[in-house]
């Protein structure tokens, strides 16, 4: 089966940013939510790239409102399937740089800083960086999928 929603050419262009992005996905994927990275991988192959890199973005999109380290904690289970380099591999295919280099100082600090207090500091400055750049990924990653449009959907006749 193809991953790829059927939509009116039109849709890419109109509809607001962040229902476009989830509008490349069918709906099958919310059978994922709550499962271990594993299992969703499974689901997650059948994925083009596009939308792969895509998902990987969104789920740091609306999965980052209390910050970067609770963040981290939150899908610290899913680090040995491999989220975090899905992540960087997605940011990287998007052109997303910026968020790119948060992501790998977040990791950074994360696995390595012993000093709580330090720690916290660290991802304060990150968290702020992150604000900084929020609304610009977004609008890249909304860039990318109206610019290559294939890759996550088939027009409609």
């Amino acid at each position: 089966m193809d991953s790829r929603p059927i939509v009116k050419k039109e849709t890419i262009f109109t509809l607001k940013d962040e229902v476009l992005l989830k509008s490349v996905f069918h709906d099958d994927l919310s059978r994922i939510r709550g499962k271990n990275y594993a299992s969703k991988k499974t689901v997650l192959k059948n994925l083009t790239k596009g939308q792969m890199s895509l998902f990987m973005f969104i789920s740091i999109y609306y999965h980052n409102q209390l910050g970067w380290q609770s963040f981290l904690d939150g899908f610290s289970s899913y680090f040995s399937d491999g989220y975090l380099e899905d992540i960087k591999n997605g940011l990287e295919y998007l052109g997303l740089n910026d968020l790119l280099q948060i992501i790998k100082q977040c990791e950074k600090v994360y696995f390595n800083c012993n000093d709580k207090v330090k720690m916290k500091k660290e991802f304060d400055f990150l968290d702020e960086q992150y604000r900084n750049i929020q609304d610009y990924s977004l609008k890249i990653s909304v860039e990318y999928v109206q610019n290559h449009a294939n890759e996550f959907v088939t027009f409609a006749l």
